[in-house]
């Protein structure tokens, strides 16, 4: 992941990059409760082995986000990540893959 330090400070940071993703175990649990019993029912379902022919296994995309780095050393970041390819092969709509990191870290070269 590339990151930008825009500015005189270099506190502040952009980062940006590409991912590369390979599906290796999918599940979809499902928990329901009658109205009329207090049963609950656990039902899991391995979605790699029930829809193989139509989940794409392979997923490229971008990375983005925004960070910024203390003077003591710590680190605190957010990205995103956005998939260029279709989860799903059988729906017309669009379905890529989306998500949020938040991380906290530390710059141990600021030791040195």
């Amino acid at each position: 992941m590339l990151h930008i330090f825009p500015g005189e400070e270099r506190q502040f940071f952009i980062a940006t990059g590409l991912y590369a993703g390979y599906l290796m175990y999918a599940q979809e649990q499902i928990i329901s409760s009658p109205s009329r019993s207090l049963r609950i029912k656990h039902r899991k379902t391995d979605l790699k082995d029930s829809l193989v022919d139509t989940l794409n296994h392979f997923d490229i995309g971008v990375s983005m986000g925004l960070g910024y780095q203390f003077k003591m050393g710590i680190i605190i970041k957010v990205i995103g990540d956005i998939g260029l390819r279709d989860i799903l092969d059988v729906y017309e709509i669009e379905n890529k893959f989306i998500t949020a990191t938040y991380s906290l870290g530390y710059n141990f070269g600021v030791l040195f």
